[in-house]
């Protein structure tokens, strides 16, 4: 007998990391998982900070919240150019930005020497490894499927190794409550960071940034897609098995869950995101196939015209902006995200949208 999971319509089939490290141990489910960055607190202005071999990304946590753009610089050493840092926008909504840009460092690393923003005396340094071989490749265990036409594979969060403890407190408490709102825009994100070889790993290497590093108690997007096409199931949406949605969107008006991929404009905008670095780059074709087809599901679901415009509404603060149904990171935002090489394609993306 078909289960809920079964029901979602198959419409995703009807259009033609960031890689911080591979991960080891996290108590997760389903392999190896990502472990916690080595964090080192109290660095102040000008100090060097030693690294642990193998070290492949690094950015700044700072104790109180960023404003602007500008979250200091790294120097990798011995010997190495200063890498500027920018404040990371995205995140939930009532939580200002404390958390800087990865930047990747050369394996020759041994230590960073931190510049810090103007006003800030002392942040975290956030270091995390990578660059081993790569595991299977995940499962997709949730088939998508609606009454007629082809059916959809999607990594569940257990398919790619959620440790969900991370998203409770000490008491058993939910970090991030969920809340759902009626869908009105989609966003569009990379991970800046290229992919490393296991991309379950990348996934959950995205998970315990925001999860804990960042801590927001979950991951910052509804979905995530890898080089391969494949789809990953985000953000908790409640307990009913549906990813994204607070039901099957087939009974209509499905709700999302608000989610935290751009920050002050979560609510009613659901966010996609491509594992890679697409600043000099484009998209994978796999990728950029997943993506369309995702992209046609949600509006199809949820009654949105992908080459229109619409009002914006936070239906709890009242905010109203005027965006493209299907955006960029960098529509919303002062960000490089989805990147140089991919965001100037977003008409022809927002066609093969209309299409499918």
């Amino acid at each position: 007998m078909a289960t809920r999971r079964d029901l979602l319509t198959g419409v995703l089939l009807g259009a033609g990391a960031m890689a911080l490290g591979v991960p080891r141990a996290l108590g997760a489910t389903g392999g190896d998982a990502a472990p916690p960055p080595t964090a080192l607190a109290g660095v102040g202005d000008g100090q060097r900070v030693p690294l642990t071999e193998g070290t492949s990304r690094v950015g700044l946590l700072f104790d109180r919240p960023l404003t602007g753009t500008d979250a200091g610089a790294v120097r990798p050493l011995p010997s190495g150019d200063w890498r500027q840092l920018a404040v990371v926008e995205d995140g939930r909504d009532e939580l200002p930005p404390r958390t800087s840009t990865l930047v990747a460092v050369p394996p020759t690393t041994r230590s960073v020497e931190v510049r810090l923003p103007a006003g800030h005396h002392a942040a975290t340094v956030l270091a995390f490894e990578g660059g081993v071989e790569g595991r299977d490749d995940p499962v997709e265990d949730l088939t998508l499927s609606g009454e007629a036409g082809p059916s959809l594979g999607v990594v569940s969060r257990a398919g790619w190794g959620a440790d969900e403890s991370l998203r409770f407190g000490a008491g058993g408490e939910e970090l991030w409550q969920q809340e759902f709102t009626r869908p009105q825009v989609l966003t569009v994100h990379h991970t800046a960071i290229a992919p490393s070889a296991d991309h379950a790993a990348d996934i959950r290497h995205v998970y315990r940034l925001h999860a804990v590093s960042n801590g927001w108690g979950d991951i910052g997007y509804h979905l995530l897609i890898d080089p391969k096409g494949r789809i990953y199931e985000g953000r908790v949406s409640g307990t009913d098995g549906f990813p994204v949605f607070d039901r099957d969107p087939q009974l209509g008006a499905p709700l999302a869950v608000t989610a935290g991929h751009v920050a002050s404009y979560n609510r009613g905008n659901v966010g996609v995101c491509l594992v890679g670095d697409f600043s000099a780059s484009a998209p994978a074709r796999d990728a950029v196939d997943s993506l369309v087809r995702v992209l046609a599901a949600l509006c199809s679901w949820c009654a949105l015209d992908p080459l229109g415009t619409t009002n914006w509404t936070d239906p709890v603060t009242g905010a109203v902006r005027g965006m493209p149904v299907i955006s960029g990171h960098r529509d919303w935002k002062v960000t490089q995200c989805p990147g140089d090489a991919f965001l100037p394609s977003f008409d022809e993306l927002r066609r093969l949208v209309a299409e499918a």
